[in-house]
């Protein structure tokens, strides 16, 4: 068999279905792969470790000393910074499914990090665009004191200021250790009230922690009296936040979800087949940890090998569509794994558009076209009500 690494913090309790239910979609592919004759006669095998927290790279050195170089994930921007030197050094190739932080795009990382989400140097530009453009100009943000937070926080930031609008106060959270469901908030969301009034408050968090802040949002009296627009930069179920967030905040909100394009057929296709599977509808990022998967094994038959990570990453933009030296791609969508096998044998081009849309790998390594849904909490019930695709370098 060809083993393959696969990392996730399923140590982290509060969202270990999440993991688990993304890591169902990576072992859909192999499966897949495998039912159709895997990579030179042999099947694949996802290894899977957990990565929560010291653990991490205590298994990267495991899969380096049992020969693997090649890794799938791990979920967290952070788990990914913390692996990456080693990764490096080692040549392994880490390719996270979840992990957005503009700190891994800006990494001196030989290519050898990649991320099938996309950067949150394009969520922070969709986001700074459409806030300015509705005639948003004083902004304010809570973020978690990790390489995400501080990633997008800077990228909004960056792009927000350049339009003319002012980040007025940039106010962080403390995360690791922390137990959302005690932690008081009073101070930092005072503090974002601090320079004068705002007419936007943009929160880089996850649900857990984003709820318990609104907790000490809604008693605020800046926050009654100025009513700003309340975003949530990260995705999240909307009736999980009507549920538990004072209507005072949920009404009007705006909500940032990474998609593919609405009726993309190969999503379409994907949840299919995830939902027959296994009863469930996929979680956020499932789609990305699935591609993850194809795009490794399509790698490997168009680099002939399946353990050198520099010669796999030499070829991730040919069969990405990005290589702008070659005309000749055809498109393989997903469950066409014979035919783009049979074209890459015969030293042909493919151009795989995946579960979660095209790839076009950029020159970070992240996918190059991005597409974010826009919601509305509205009565209780989001609505969904801009849809934006961003490509590198617009």
């Amino acid at each position: 068999t060809i083993k393959i690494g696969y990392l996730a913090e399923i140590g982290l309790d509060i969202i270990f279905q999440k993991l688990t239910t993304m890591y169902y979609a990576a072992a859909m592919a192999q499966d897949e792969i495998n039912a159709a004759g895997g990579i030179n006669g042999k099947k694949i095998e996802l290894v899977l470790k957990d990565a929560y927290a010291d653990q991490a790279l205590i298994e990267v050195e495991a899969y380096k000393n049992n020969g693997i170089n090649l890794i799938i994930g791990p979920a967290f921007s952070s788990t990914t910074i913390k692996i990456a030197d080693y990764a490096i050094n080692n040549n392994m190739l880490i390719m996270s499914y979840s992990a957005t932080s503009s700190a891994i795009s800006n990494l001196s990382d030989n290519d050898l990090i990649w991320q099938t989400a996309t950067s949150d140097l394009y969520k922070g530009k969709v986001a700074a665009d459409y806030l300015y453009e509705h005639g948003k100009r004083r902004a304010a943000v809570l973020y978690r004191d990790d390489v995400f937070g501080q990633g997008l926080t800077d990228a909004f930031q960056t792009d927000f200021e350049l339009l003319g609008g002012s980040v007025v106060k940039n106010i962080k959270y403390p995360v690791d250790g922390i137990n959302f469901s005690t932690y008081d908030f009073t101070s930092e969301i005072s503090q974002l009230f601090s320079n004068g009034d705002i007419d936007v408050l943009y929160f880089v968090s996850f649900d857990s922690d984003f709820i318990r802040a609104c907790e000490f949002l809604k008693i605020n009296p800046s926050f009654i009296a100025q009513k700003p627009q309340v975003v949530l930069a990260e995705d999240a179920e909307i009736e999980k936040l009507v549920e538990n967030i004072a209507p005072t905040i949920t009404e009007g909100m705006l909500v940032f979800e990474a998609s593919a394009l609405e009726n993309d057929p190969n999503r379409t296709n994907f949840d299919r087949n995830y939902t027959n599977k296994f009863q469930i509808d996929p979680p956020s990022y499932a789609h990305e940890a699935y591609d993850a998967v194809y795009l490794i094994a399509y790698a490997m038959i168009k680099a002939n090998t399946t353990d050198s990570a520099i010669e796999i990453a030499e070829v991730l933009r040919a069969i990405s569509g990005s290589d702008e030296s070659i005309t000749d791609e055809t498109i393989i969508n997903i469950n066409e794994f014979e035919k783009a096998k049979n074209i890459l044998i015969s030293n042909g081009n493919i151009d795989y558009n995946g579960a979660s849309g095209e790839i076009l790998f950029d020159n970070t390594g992240a996918p190059g076209v991005a597409t974010y849904n826009i919601w509305e909490i509205v009565n209780g019930i989001g609505i969904k009500i801009s849809t934006i695709t961003i490509m590198q370098g617009k």
